[in-house]
């Protein structure tokens, strides 16, 4: 696993060898641990040990004044267990291919991949040589992946296509209400928010911005059991 991430965080960019030497480390620790499971948990021990969780300080004393009792206590769970899918009905075999509009943009959707590669937070693997000396495969989930339109803060077209994965099916056998809420600011809060910023600065324009996290979701790790059902296949 420390082989693995070495080998990745090392390579800024995804260059055929940086690839080739990704998959042929993935394949191995794969191999070697024996299940996706053992795999995952190796690489969620190797990624502490290297200094790659970013989310280490939530443990820190001082957010307890500033966060939410529950949400922080969820959020120091989700940071010792990862997060899990709560998928109900067990674990399939499903194989997919990715979308043409995937396909139409390959050189996109490898370019965004390997950002998540080099962060280490992706296991590739060549899944022809892992069946072909037995590997067990039976509960690994492919959700095909695809590329969509993609636009610039001025609404106009940008060149660039987004990359997604289609997992429409996957979710059916996760109900959200299963799930903590992601709860977002009603139109009638920001209102009253420019209301009352108005009546406090009188005279001045008020500006609100509506801000991103760069690779929000893929800051949180994913419970080592449940990695299997998290994965998409790339034409190699």
């Amino acid at each position: 696993a420390v082989e693995y991430l070495q080998w990745v965080t090392s390579h800024a960019t995804g260059s055929c060898s940086a690839w080739a030497g990704a998959v042929r480390r993935g394949t191995a620790l794969l191999r070697a641990a024996g299940t996706v499971w053992g795999a995952s948990d190796a690489l969620w021990t190797a990624r502490r040990n290297l200094d790659l969780d970013q989310l280490k300080g939530v443990h820190a004393a001082d957010l307890d004044t500033y966060i939410d009792p529950t949400l922080l206590r969820y959020l120091r769970h989700v940071e010792e267990f990862g997060v899990p899918s709560r998928a109900e009905g067990g674990s399939r075999r499903v194989k997919s291919k990715p979308h043409s509009s995937a396909v139409d943009a390959l050189a996109q959707v490898y370019k965004a991949t390997w950002k998540d590669v080099h962060a280490a937070r992706v296991l590739v693997c060549d899944p022809a040589e892992l069946e072909e000396v037995g590997f067990d495969l039976d509960g690994v989930f492919e959700c095909p992946v695809g590329a969509v339109d993609k636009f610039k803060p001025d609404t106009s077209l940008s060149e660039d296509k987004r990359v997604v994965h289609d997992q429409r099916e996957f979710n059916e056998s996760c109900p959200k209400e299963t799930h903590p809420p992601a709860v977002q600011p009603y139109h009638r809060q920001v209102a009253r928010q420019i209301l009352w910023w108005t009546q406090r600065y009188p005279g001045i324009p008020i500006y609100i911005a509506k801000r991103d996290v760069n690779g929000a979701f893929r800051l949180l790790w994913l419970a080592p059991q449940d990695t299997e059902f998290f994965t998409t296949t790339l034409p190699w």
